[in-house]
């Protein structure tokens, strides 16, 4: 799947097959040629072992999905003849199942979930004794606390992700493998130290590409739920570096500068100051200030395609440099307000 810039703004969107015409083949079982896939545009879902998944995270066909199958309920709740056990039954061990199925993959929000709920309550809460309207609050309440005990999908989805999270990240699986790797290419892209869920993500969403596991990560952050982050973190390379990132939400950007300056980071390839700063630790790089990526690196990361950024990406980038690191003299020699000290030992050694 590719990614195409809107060059001139701060968005990207997923190429289309206009943008990039051709086909996608595959040998044939029989080695007898090969075959031509079927190509669907990024936010076309096609039905995967029972899940509506598309390439671009959109959730809009499983939804629909889903109220379909929630009115088809409905409509056998509000025209059966049950009593209120077997409507209290039908409820929990039919189609709530049914909604569990897909929520392992699914990262719908709360109002696509209460909008799938809406006909399985309006026909089930009268055939359970209850008045259609009541309060939502109580419906989803637990029977210890006096509810009903009917369980929120929009909790369970992610409930159930941090499970699938929690037990395959311990087993040697394609899908654990999956899951560190995009945790370690989150690190890279965020720029950020230390572990993950001390992250503030009130302040860094802009800085992520929405995903499965963003939107994980988030839940858990929100509601106050502790995911131990025991992977390798990015480092600092001597006395006194600083990550850019952080340097730059201390100074105070936020929302689309921010998402403008982790651009530029992500264009030069670094994550610290002591990356775009001289080897004496004194002055800023010549390269770094006007936006030309260096040719080596004092890192091993693979990191993702450079964008095309424009003039106005490095003004707001130089601006910053200037006002978190910089001493604010008009000469142009561009002079750390705070030098850097000695190299880390294991970069001295390897230093070319």
């Amino acid at each position: 799947m590719f990614q195409k810039r809107v060059i001139g703004t701060d968005t990207w969107r997923y190429a289309t097959q206009t943008d990039i015409p051709g086909d996608i083949s595959i040998n044939k079982i029989d080695d007898s040629g090969r075959e031509i896939l079927q190509r669907y545009e990024a936010n076309i879902a096609k039905e995967t072992l029972g899940v509506f998944l598309a390439m671009d995270g959109n959730n809009e066909e499983e939804t629909r999905h889903l109220r379909s199958k929630a009115e088809a309920f409905a409509d056998c709740i509000r025209t059966g003849f049950l009593s209120r056990e077997d409507a209290i039954y039908a409820l929990h061990r039919t189609i709530m199942k049914t909604l569990e199925y897909p929520m392992a993959a699914t990262t719908m929000s709360k109002a696509q979930w209460e909008y799938i709920m809406a006909p399985i309550l309006k026909a089930a809460l009268p055939r359970m004794g209850y008045v259609r309207s009541f309060p939502r609050d109580v419906v989803y309440a637990p029977e210890s606390l006096c509810g009903l005990g009917v369980f929120h999908p929009w909790p369970n989805q992610h409930l159930s992700q941090l499970k699938v999270f929690l037990q395959e990240t311990t087993l040697p699986s394609i899908t654990c493998y999956l899951i560190l790797s995009s945790l370690d290419l989150l690190r890279l892209a965020l720029g950020l130290s230390g572990r993950m869920d001390k992250w503030q993500w009130s302040v860094m969403e802009c800085l992520a590409t929405d995903c499965w596991l963003k939107d994980l990560l988030q839940y858990a952050t929100t509601h106050d739920l502790y995911v131990e982050d025991t992977l390798p973190t990015l480092r600092q390379y001597r006395e006194r570096d600083q990550f850019l990132m952080e340097s730059f939400i201390t100074s105070g950007y936020r929302k689309k500068q921010l998402q403008t300056l982790n651009e530029c980071r992500k264009a030069l390839q670094v994550t610290t100051l002591a990356k775009i700063t001289s080897a004496d630790g004194l002055y800023l790089e010549p390269w770094a200030w006007k936006g030309s990526a260096k040719v080596t690196t004092l890192n091993a990361y693979q990191w993702p395609r450079r964008p095309p950024l424009t003039t106005r990406h490095w003004s707001l980038w130089q601006r910053a440099l200037q006002e978190t690191f910089l001493h604010l003299s008009s000469t142009n020699e561009r002079k750390l307000r705070q030098p850097l000290g000695m190299w880390d030992a294991d970069v001295r050694t390897n230093w070319q």
